[in-house]
This record gives C-alpha cells, sequence and structure tokens, in this order.
C-alpha cells in the first residue's frame, strides 16, 4: 500500500479522534452564517409579502428577482452575506495553528493554548495566504485565455461541442495545478508549525523541493480526499434537484448544512493526513 494511503488512513483517525475541531468550527460557521441570513431574510420578507416575488424564490431559484430585492433601499443586510464569509475566513486563518498543533501533539488542546498557537502563527498565514494570492494571478490569467479560445471555437467551429470540450479540458487541468498549489502551501504551513519556522520564504522553499520531490505520494493524500468532498456534494446537489421539492426550507437548510459539514471534514481531514505524513516521512528520517 502506497505511503500516500497510510498517511491518509492515519489522518482519517486522527481526524475522528480530534472531531471535536470539526464540530466546534462547524458551530462557528452555523452562528456566522445565522448572523448574516436572517437580518437579510428579515428584512425581505417585509417586500415580499405575499407578492408574486415570493413565489418566485420560494417555488424556485430566481437570480432576477434576487438581485433586484437587493437593490431595493428596503433591503437591508445584503452586504453582511459577503462580510460574514470574510469573518469566518480570518476565524479559520485563526484557529489553523491550533488546529495543526492539536494534529501534531494528538492531544486536545486547551482554550488559551488553542488560540495561543493560532495568535503565534497568525500573521506567517497571513503572509503565506498574500504570496498564495499573487501565484494565483496566473492561473485566474489562463482560465481568462481558456474560456476566450472556448467562446471563439462554439462561435466558429463547425463542432458545437468543442468550445465546451475546450472549456472543460482547460478547467480540469487547471484545477488540478490550483490543488498543487494548495498542497505546496498547505505543507509549508505545517513546516511552520513543526520546526516554528518564522521566515515564510524558507517555509515555501523547504515545502516545494518536499512537494516536488514526493509529489505522488502527497498529491494523491491530497487529491483523493478532495475528490470523496466533491462526490459527496455532488451526491447531495443532485438528491436536492431531484427529491426535496423547493417549498420545504427546512429539508433543503438540512442537505446544506450536512454539505458544509462534509466539506470541512473533508478539510480537516486533508490537515490531519499532512501533519502524518510529515512526521513519518520528514520527522523520522536522519538529517544527514
Amino acid at each position: 500500500m502506497p505511503k500516500g494511503t497510510r498517511a491518509a488512513s492515519a489522518g482519517f483517525g486522527l481526524l475522528f479522534r480530534r472531531q471535536y475541531l470539526l464540530w466546534w468550527i462547524f458551530a462557528v460557521n452555523f452562528v456566522l452564517a445565522a448572523m448574516a441570513t436572517l437580518p437579510f431574510a428579515a428584512s425581505i420578507t417585509g417586500v415580499m409579502g405575499h407578492s408574486l416575488y415570493s413565489n418566485r424564490i420560494v417555488t424556485g431559484f430566481d437570480l432576477g428577482v434576487l438581485t433586484e430585492l437587493l437593490m431595493r433601499p428596503q433591503v437591508h443586510g445584503g452586504g453582511s452575506l459577503t462580510l460574514f464569509p470574510l469573518i469566518f475566513f480570518v476565524f479559520m486563518l485563526l484557529a489553523e495553528g491550533g488546529i495543526l498543533l492539536a494534529y501534531r501533539q494528538d492531544r486536545r488542546l486547551a482554550t488559551g493554548e488553542f488560540f495561543g498557537a493560532g495568535g503565534k502563527y497568525f500573521w506567517r498565514f497571513v503572509r503565506l495566504v498574500l504570496c498564495l494570492l499573487v501565484l494565483l494571478v496566473p492561473i485566474l490569467l489562463a482560465w481568462h485565455a481558456v474560456s476566450g479560445w472556448s467562446d471563439r471555437l462554439a462561435a466558429d467551429s463547425p463542432n458545437p461541442l468543442a468550445g465546451f470540450r475546450v472549456e472543460l479540458a482547460g478547467g480540469i487541468v487547471l484545477l488540478l495545478v490550483f490543488l498543487a498549489l494548495r498542497l505546496w502551501f498547505d505543507m509549508a504551513q505545517v513546516r511552520m508549525v513543526a520546526s516554528d519556522e518564522r521566515s515564510v520564504l524558507r517555509a515555501l522553499r523547504w515545502s516545494f523541493g518536499t512537494t516536488v520531490r514526493h509529489f505522488g505520494s502527497l498529491y494523491w493524500l491530497f487529491l483523493r480526499i478532495s475528490v470523496a468532498a466533491w462526490v459527496e456534494l455532488a451526491l447531495i446537489f443532485w438528491i436536492w434537484m431531484d427529491y426535496v421539492p423547493h417549498e420545504h426550507m427546512g429539508l433543503s437548510f438540512l442537505l446544506g448544512q450536512i454539505g458544509l459539514l462534509l466539506w470541512l471534514a473533508a478539510r480537516l481531514w486533508q490537515r490531519a493526513g499532512e501533519t502524518v505524513w510529515y512526521a513519518r516521512r520528514v520527522e523520522t528520517v536522519p538529517s544527514s
């Protein structure tokens, strides 16, 4: 069995033993989501009432109606739909150090210890995110070029599927490149926590060399968990589209929360697997 597989299974065990992290993060996200959506929902209730607007939203999803509602002065709280996801992103960046430390030591951290680790590594991780954003620019430019090529083929090619195939193939390639980039930065975070590395550039150099040398096992560890998460989300979306009436808001909400929980679990599984891989393949190898 490849080492990546063993790290993935051991990482799942680590995720299960420290599952309080998953439930805690899920609870924080749930509270923030409620704070973001409840004021907005309350404000549009007074605008829609029992009008045709409400019927077009309740029995389906009409982007035009939603956009028009957001532009009305009586509707407030729309900005919170972007503010609170940003708050959750910052929270996760703060919690990342504590999560990796809890996985590395395989024990339950006290609250002060957890947030102490998060504060210790927060600004290092912020600098990593800024570096990642810079490297995402070529990927976005490449996607823009692929989309333009696809549009030209759709307009000029006698084959109506030519543009779609180009866009699909280009999207898959760029997605795989993005996942490799994400893995590189993940391993830089693991390195920072494991060795208390303060330099972002040194951590990135180390993680780049390590990711390249062990690309097969590391990428397979990362990719298989991502694919499992995508399949789970696709299954939930299929159930929602085919079997849940749009007016059953409670069931739709429940399915959405299950999908979110599975997505968070997959992400924490990746972090646990990367931590296990580092402990087995780096720290157990004697320095030359």
